[in-house]
């Protein structure tokens, strides 16, 4: 509500923007707070909190179609890379030398892709297959996962032998069961016990194909294929059973201990690969260890996700499955909250949208996942969007950004709105499944389609409906659509196939343009001469439309008392406008501002200032009869930064509105 003080008299009256937020898109400009703007534009938080000009970005590479994943790698033998999936093709851009590989034209499916590193693998899923990279013999590899000699051939059952009956003859003791049979795989072990007497050996299942029979002979040949056998089927105990030529010994260290290994593919247990192929998200996950890998966003099934056996995300056990909620929304993506992990999936209008796994372990020591269903609160609308800010685990709804606020599903409320301030404007982004996010640098910047992005501060927050939300700031022209966040480093790619790279590394004033491209043969160390074709940043800090305590009556703002105080660049200038209820962007004062320094020199605009001091400049015409006035500081300058200390007003309060 806007307070209405007595204002009897004419004296010169001042005020101060002196403490700076983010943006307000939501309140009306005249209602929002003096610390924040209703129309602010690629700014961002400087180490202190007052707002200045964002770094642009750079091209790396161009590649011939659009970015689907960027997934950062560093295998022994080689440079640290990013792994770049553009369209169908599969390519190693080398950080240390620029250089790129291509790995493979068109092994890849055209299809985002997420991935994972275990056990000096980079694990990759792009909806049609899980395939897996790595680098050896100066070379990188990459393979599906399925294929025969990768996926793990699990021993379903061992132990299998005879025990002497007392009679004078043996009873045969089937194997137990060890190992599940695996997704990705047909083929199957069981192992037995010879004991130089017996000949036939029932398996686990029926109507198998053997492929490999071995016998343990001890060193040096230790396992050692036979080809002595032959398979038939038992229609009595439903099983295949193996008859050997001639009764295989006991194992050389004593009876009892299985020395047989028979390798078959199951009709039973078919591989049923497209389960796990047709996934699009995964995170690791389990007790006081991430060593498994959950996965989900197939299709087919889109509320079911699977879990790999600890360590080896070349065995997906048949049985390690777990539907979340109703079949008829999907799993969106999962949050690591403390020790559990949290499971969003789309809105739905009947079921909750919120799910909890935990971690457990039994009396045996085997760990069980459990999974708690959640109230119903708002679902993820883009799988691009799932990230965590310091401890706070967000995601991206149709209603904003939220974010996981409790563990326990009796809880009533178990997300959170963070994105208050800038909900309104972010509603109206089309395309908002294809938004994706990042956290980088104590910041979530969650990317459009349109090149819009929306940048929350996690340094900075403010107190909402018993809770808090985030500062947040507004950016346009990134054309991200992958982002990639390492070692504080940020890349993103893009729909036309180019790699990029934020500028925060650079150290000239080069690095406020977006685009940039290099210069082919120029030295790197001079950023001048090695990027080129950058566009400059427009940059603008609007006030609130402030009615100066009073709506009832006009005022003047003085020609002289009213000055903006600038943060020091080598390269810099303002522009300062003024909207007011019958003026709209009218021009007040427009002023460069240098600061020496030998690398930025510009004999056009010498400037001999060599004091890293701020810089004040007067706004420079008086504004007669405003009922609300607005100040707008903007930059739109090559290679030039703006940030803003503070702003004052000097005014007088005039005659009543007629």
């Amino acid at each position: 509500m806007i307070k209405l003080p007595l204002l009897d008299d004419t004296k010169l009256r001042s005020k101060a923007y002196s403490y700076f937020r983010g943006c307000d898109f939501t309140t009306d400009p005249a209602e929002i707070d003096d610390s924040r703007s209703p129309d602010a534009l690629n700014l961002i938080a400087d180490d202190a909190g007052f707002p200045q000009k964002r770094v642009g970005w750079r091209v790396l590479s161009q590649f011939s179609d659009k970015i689907n994943g960027l997934h950062y790698a560093h295998f022994a033998g080689t440079d640290p890379a990013i792994i770049v999936h553009a369209g169908k093709s599969l390519n190693a851009y080398n950080l240390e030398t620029g250089s790129v590989t291509q790995i493979s034209a068109n092994f890849m499916t055209d299809h985002d892709s997420v991935a994972f590193m275990h056990g000096g693998y980079l694990y990759l899923l792009d909806g049609a297959r899980l395939t897996r990279l790595n680098y050896a013999s100066n070379a990188y590899n990459l393979n599906y996962v399925a294929h025969a000699d990768i996926a793990k051939t699990p021993t379903t059952g061992r132990g299998g032998h005879y025990e002497d009956d007392g009679q004078g003859g043996y009873n045969w003791i089937a194997c137990d069961a060890y190992e599940e049979p695996n997704i990705l795989s047909s083929k199957q072990i069981n192992l037995f016990a010879g004991d130089g007497v017996n000949k036939d050996f029932w398996l686990t299942e029926r109507n198998v194909t053997v492929s490999k029979v071995e016998i343990y002979s001890g060193s040096p040949a230790a396992w050692t294929v036979t080809t002595a056998y032959t398979k038939t089927e038992d229609t009595t105990l439903g099983k295949s059973k193996i008859t050997f030529t001639t009764a295989p010994a006991a194992h050389p260290d004593g009876a009892g201990i299985d020395d047989i290994r028979v390798t078959f593919t199951s009709t039973e247990h078919p591989a049923n690969v497209n389960l796990i192929n047709k996934c699009t998200i995964c995170t690791p996950y389990g007790y006081f260890n991430d060593n498994r890998i959950f996965i989900s966003g197939n299709p087919d099934q889109k509320n079911r996700d699977w879990a790999c056996e600890v360590d080896d995300p070349t065995y997906w056990p048949i049985n390690q499955w777990t539907d979340i909620g109703s079949d008829h929304t999907a799993v969106m993506g999962y949050l690591h909250y403390g020790d559990v992990l949290a499971i969003i999936k789309e809105d739905d209008n009947q079921d909750a949208e919120i799910y909890i796994r935990s971690a457990t372990v039994q009396s045996d020591n085997k760990v069980l996942y459990p999974v708690q269903q959640g109230v119903k609160g708002v679902g993820a609308i883009s799988r691009g969007c799932f990230a965590s800010l310091r401890d706070d685990a967000l995601f991206y709804a149709r209603e904003g950004v939220f974010a996981v606020a409790g563990t326990d599903a009796s809880q009533q409320r178990t997300v959170q709105n963070r994105s208050f301030f800038v909900d309104n404007r972010m509603r109206e982004e089309q395309n908002k499944e294809d938004a994706v996010a990042v956290a980088w640098n104590n910041r979530y910047i969650i990317a459009f389609p349109s090149g819009h992005c929306y940048v929350a501060d996690a340094r900075m927050q403010s107190t909402f409906n018993e809770s808090y939300v985030y500062e947040w700031f507004y950016w346009d022209n990134i054309p991200a659509h992958k982002w990639l966040e390492f070692d504080g480093k940020l890349f993103f790619g893009t729909t036309d196939g180019r790699l990029c790279r934020l500028n925060d590394d650079m150290t000239s004033m080069v690095k406020y343009s977006d685009g940039l491209t290099a210069v082919p043969g120029a030295d790197p160390t001079n950023e001048h001469a090695a990027w080129t074709n950058g566009t400059p940043i427009r940059a603008r800090w609007v006030t609130k439309a402030d009615t100066f305590g009073t709506i009832a009556r006009v005022k003047t703002l003085t020609k002289r008392g009213c000055t903006v105080m600038l943060k020091p660049f080598p390269r810099s200038s303002v522009k300062i406008l003024v909207t007011t209820h019958n003026v709209s962007d009218m021009a007040l004062n427009e002023v460069e501002l240098n600061m020496w320094d030998f690398s930025e020199l510009d004999f056009r605009r010498i400037d001999f200032n060599a004091m890293p001091t701020p810089q004040v400049v007067p706004v420079g015409k008086k504004v007669k009869k405003f009922q609300q006035l607005q100040l707008q500081l903007e930059n739109d300058g090559v290679e030039e930064g703006l940030g803003i200390y503070g702003i004052q007003v000097q005014y007088t309060v005039n005659n009543y509105i007629k």
